[in-house]
């Protein structure tokens, strides 16, 4: 989570609406296995979609891509 002082805070969901079931398209499913076992590092907390120096993904930086 961002705080809206720009720190990030990473941990358990503050309640259980924060933790859910996604379903996915199964015709996604091998590429999405072949996308973690090419970029994911294969170590507990790692991230599946890190930022371009390796650490999480800022709020700012989708802000100036949407525009």
């Amino acid at each position: 989570m961002e705080r809206s002082t720009g720190g990030l805070v990473f941990g358990p969901p503050k309640s259980k609406a924060g933790q859910r079931t996604v379903g996915i398209p199964q015709a996604i499913v091998q590429a999405l296995q072949e996308y973690i076992a090419t970029y994911v590092q294969d170590e507990p907390g790692a991230l599946m979609f890190p930022g371009a120096k390796g650490g999480p993904l800022r709020r700012s930086g989708f802000n100036t891509r949407i525009r």
